[in-house]
């Protein structure tokens, strides 16, 4: 054998315990990188589910609120059972919201031109006071739907 020869087995056996221990590591590191990755998958899914468990509380809690209205409106304002009222009924129901009442806003609008303020009084606050209760009067008058259902036995 040469000196080079000898001087490259040399280097070969310097070299085979790095690439032996490196060899034996590889299958031990790649189990223990899936096992993180397996813990991190499995921490986020922990995560996932008590987010999808909070909404689904709140969904349901939403859910519960709106079937009560749903019952309310139908037994009291469509004089129904909310199992007999169809989608097209439903629909007119909430869509008939958006038709203003113009008659109201007219004779809210001739009561208010009757407002004046009082200058009898020497107070500014007292005379602003006394002007924010006469238009609160004649907003809170009461209709005659309200008339109805406070007193029912005036009506009859």
């Amino acid at each position: 054998m040469t000196a080079d020869q000898l001087g490259h087995v040399l280097r070969q056996q310097d070299r085979l315990p790095a690439q032996t221990s490196e060899h034996l590591q590889a299958p031990h590191d790649r189990p223990s990188a899936l096992l993180a990755q397996q813990q991190e998958v499995k921490r986020q899914m922990d995560e996932h589910r008590q987010y999808l468990e909070e909404l689904y509380r709140l969904l349901r809690t939403a859910e519960e609120a709106v079937g009560l209205t749903l019952v309310r409106i139908s037994g009291f304002e469509l004089f129904k059972d909310e199992k007999d009222l169809t989608e097209a009924e439903w629909r007119d129901y909430f869509l008939s919201a958006r038709l203003p009442d113009n008659t109201a806003y007219k004779t809210l609008e001739r009561e208010v031109k009757n407002l004046s303020m009082n200058l009898e009084l020497e107070d500014a606050e007292s005379r602003l006071s006394r002007l924010m209760v006469n238009f609160y009067e004649i907003v809170n008058k009461p209709n005659m739907e309200d008339v109805v259902q406070a007193e029912t036995k005036k009506v009859i």
